[in-house]
């Protein structure tokens, strides 16, 4: 943009304003900085001697939170729409809107080395339209990464139950200079495996941005030298990646630049009006080896094979039906005909890792058939074809019903491929209550 432009200048204002509003934590190591004028988003994040990694171009980039669901468009009578963002759903963000109304802190306080914030988010794509809802999150640092717990309040007068849409478990932009972007790709994650540039200067991938599978449920932003920041999500091994910018442009740029390269590690959600959605992630500081010896240490930690619905979802999600909504059930609790399906979250599992899926519930109907869909692993080398890295399966199931709750066997051993996702489709119609599903290896 030119200096020239008016709309050029207001932000150059709004940059003035908002660099004195930025709070820091720091170790040994990192410094954390949280713009509490711009609803406490990441807007400062580097290495002792070493420069920021985080671009603040606009208001729609930062490390921040952004959530999605219907209807789509959002545009409530009376409210302004972005001329670019016409299409866009309910989507609450941490910062501020695209007319650059910033979104409200209203609490933030250090102790130690946690931050903890709450604001309320603008609706990105309107004019000075707040969220029915809240965020808040905890920054903790550790060595050199920080911890991030986050949440979702929500409280919207439209108490619809839309269906799943991706959410950004964050969205992260980093500067020109950390253009590479980087990840372990292969069937056998955790085994060492050779890395993959899934952007650089000579792949064909930049952008617009695209949905990729990670099984080690990590991803690095990178700059010449393999530095930069990594992001983990124990929630999902599926981000959204790219570089915006020339090729001419990776490599150098600030945080006032306007190319960029953005991870949102994703995965779908049912946001109900009312729920208290949690989740965690990790920034991790450091050269790749680094990066990837944290994300593993920390994924060793993690839960991915069983999956208890006692107190919600666990991000499982339903094509076709919808359940009784958040804080009113103990299971998944819904009715089920030839259109319903209820998929999983993503998870990677390697090749012959997964016998049986042990499914805990109770399923009133006459003996139920249906297919287990299986999001599978192929080959990931194909850099310019985008659907190179998944390729749909089908096995067959069979549940008898009417017999109370108890532990149905779905035998999935004929399935030799590894697998990101699956997903259960019925055939019938009934109503099923489901409790628990473990993915056993026996």
């Amino acid at each position: 943009m030119s200096n020239q432009d008016p709309h050029y200048r207001a932000l150059e204002e709004d940059y003035k304003i908002l660099d004195e509003n930025v709070v820091y934590i720091e170790n040994e190591y990192i410094k954390l900085g949280a713009n509490v004028a711009l609803g406490g988003a990441i807007t400062y994040l580097a290495e002792h001697g070493h420069k920021n990694i985080i671009n603040s171009w606009d208001w729609g980039r930062q490390v921040q939170l952004s959530f999605y669901s219907g209807p789509a468009p959002f545009h409530p009578e009376g409210t302004e729409m972005g001329e670019h963002w016409t299409h866009t759903p309910w989507n609450p963000i941490q910062t501020g809107d695209c007319f650059f109304n910033r979104s409200k802190v209203l609490e933030y306080k250090i102790e130690g080395n946690t931050m903890y914030v709450k604001c309320i988010p603008m609706q990105w794509a309107l004019n000075n339209v707040p969220g029915e809802c809240t965020f808040e999150l905890w920054y903790t640092l550790d060595h050199k990464t920080v911890n991030v717990t986050a949440r979702l309040n929500n409280n919207r007068s439209d108490k619809t139950q839309y269906h799943a849409r991706g959410q950004e478990l964050p969205a992260v932009y980093t500067n020109g200079e950390f253009y590479k972007i980087v990840s372990y790709i292969g069937d056998q994650p955790g085994t060492d495996g050779e890395l993959t540039e899934v952007v650089s200067k000579t792949t064909e991938r930049r952008w617009p941005s695209e949905f990729v599978l990670y099984p080690e449920s990590w991803v690095a932003l990178l700059d010449d030298n393999d530095y930069g920041l990594g992001v983990y999500n124990p929630h999902t091994c599926g981000a959204i990646t790219g570089f915006a910018g020339n090729v001419s442009d990776m490599g150098w740029g600030g945080a006032k630049d306007g190319q960029t390269s953005v991870i949102s590690m994703t995965t779908c959600v049912i946001l109900d009006y009312n729920i208290v959605y949690t989740f965690n992630y990790s920034l991790i500081v450091g050269d790749v080896d680094e990066i990837r010896k944290t994300a593993l240490a920390l994924d060793s930690k993690a839960e991915h094979r069983k999956f208890s619905f006692t107190e919600d979802r666990q991000n499982f999600y339903y094509k076709g039906t919808k359940d009784k909504g958040y804080g009113n059930q103990n299971c998944l609790d819904f009715d089920f005909d030839s259109e319903t399906a209820l998929c999983s979250p993503h998870v990677f599992v390697s090749a012959g890792k997964c016998k049986r899926i042990l499914l805990d519930a109770e399923i009133d109907g006459e003996v139920v058939e249906g297919n287990v869909g299986f999001s599978c692993y192929v080959d990931p080398t194909h850099q310019s074809d985008k659907r190179a890295f998944r390729t749909a399966q089908k096995l067959p199931f069979k549940l008898e019903g009417n017999c109370g709750r108890k532990i149905y066997e779905i035998n999935i051993s004929a399935l030799d491929k590894p697998f990101f996702d699956f997903s259960l489709e019925f055939l019938g119609s009934g109503h099923a209550k489901v409790y628990s599903i473990e993915l056993s290896e026996t």
